[in-house]
């Protein structure tokens, strides 16, 4: 008897509790994919961050660059030939990478006013967590890591090339047939609530990592700026190995640890799927928001800590709403079943007893509306 009367109270809380959290997530752009989230994402654990577009805006821009006289490879000059910087601008506009439309416009950029017709790209081949390759004009185009241009160019590198391997910025490289041609420094902007995101949790003791594909100092830098321990920093990992650094941390404890990857990209789709919860940034790609389990879509990180504090109240009142029925019917149904009747002429008259059960669901759905009253932990100051 407890069990059938008892029953609809527990259907209620966990439905109406639900659907006031993920209706309170969608007003506020954070889209949860279904309940069991919301439980997921209470019990996290580790918070790994994805860096470009992520921890940062995302919108790269060129900040130097070094060119190279691409047949002869021997001296910088300081424009690059025509059918090169062509090459360049086809190659790039084949993906939707912000680095790689940073270069293109940059290059764009070197032309001025004078307009070029862009050449056919054929075999163009994207290359996750190192560049593209493609073919335009009869020539072999590589752009991307320092590992794919080492690929491209088996003679090696002109000597009046710089050493960027200690630098904090983004570096790409351009191999024209076998010889280097460009290399562009880029760099990124800090999301200005990146800090204060990180902080928040730290402040509830969850690890927060950081993982790029990017270069060590690049990654460090951020990882600084946004107060994330040089320990907690995976740097150069490709797409395959950022799934394994997401695995790693899921199997390093003697209690399961409870994951959760936010990224944006086309190459954190398998971290989002490996992940417990995977969070994607709604400016990301469209592979990363069809894999992942909820989505920001105003592109804020306050948003995921509006997430995480959203979750844990709304698992925080299931569990009330559970003890709160249970207490509810334990005392109620003896009275209704009469027990008290022969040992102190207590009873509860049918009519009363269907109103006691009936405000039993009522209170239930009243606690439940209290979500609404729900405030994020991070105010956005523009607003």
């Amino acid at each position: 008897m407890l069990r059938s009367l008892v029953g609809s109270e527990m259907c209620i809380r966990d439905s109406t509790a639900i659907m006031v959290g993920t209706s309170i997530g969608a007003r506020r752009g954070i889209l949860v994919k279904s309940g069991v989230v919301l439980e997921a994402v209470s019990n996290i654990s580790c918070v790994i961050f994805d860096k470009t577009g992520t921890l940062t805006t995302g919108a790269l821009r060129v900040v130097d660059s070094q060119l190279f006289e691409p047949k002869t490879a021997g001296s910088v000059t300081s424009t690059l030939q025509s059918d090169v910087l062509r090459a360049i601008v086809a190659v790039e506009k084949q993906s939707t990478h912000p680095i790689a439309r940073a270069v293109a416009t940059f290059v764009q950029g070197l032309c001025g006013e004078e307009a070029f017709e862009i050449p056919e790209v054929t075999e163009s081949n994207t290359i996750p967590g190192k560049g593209i390759t493609a073919t335009v004009g009869g020539v072999r185009v590589s752009i991307g890591s320092l590992n794919l241009a080492r690929e491209a160019a088996p003679e090696g590198f002109p000597k009046a090339l710089t050493d960027h391997s200690k630098t904090s910025k983004t570096t790409v490289y351009v191999v024209y047939g076998e010889h280097l041609a460009a290399v562009f420094l880029l760099q990124d902007e800090v999301r200005e609530e990146a800090k204060d995101v990180v902080e928040y949790f730290h402040s509830m003791n969850k690890t927060v990592l950081m993982v790029s594909g990017d270069n060590e100092n690049a990654a460090l830098a951020v990882a600084n700026a946004v107060g994330i321990p040089d320990s907690c920093v995976f740097a150069g990992r490709l797409p395959g190995e950022k799934v394994s650094v997401v695995s790693s941390v899921q199997q390093n404890s003697a209690v399961d640890n409870v994951v959760c990857f936010v990224g944006d990209g086309i190459n954190d789709a398998p971290a989002l799927a490996q992940a417990n919860v995977g969070v994607a940034i709604g400016a990301g790609t469209d592979v990363a928001i069809e894999t992942a389990d909820a989505v920001l879509m105003h592109s804020s990180l306050r948003d995921l800590a509006t997430l995480h504090s959203l979750a844990r109240k709304v698992v925080w009142r299931i569990k009330l709403n559970f003890v709160w029925a249970c207490a509810y019917n334990c005392v109620m149904i003896p009275f209704a079943a009469g027990v008290f009747l022969p040992i102190a002429d207590i009873n509860l008259p049918p009519l009363f007893a269907g109103f006691a059960m009936a405000m039993s669901s009522v209170t239930v759905v009243c606690s439940s509306l209290l979500l609404r009253l729900f405030r994020p932990p991070l105010r956005d100051p523009s607003q």
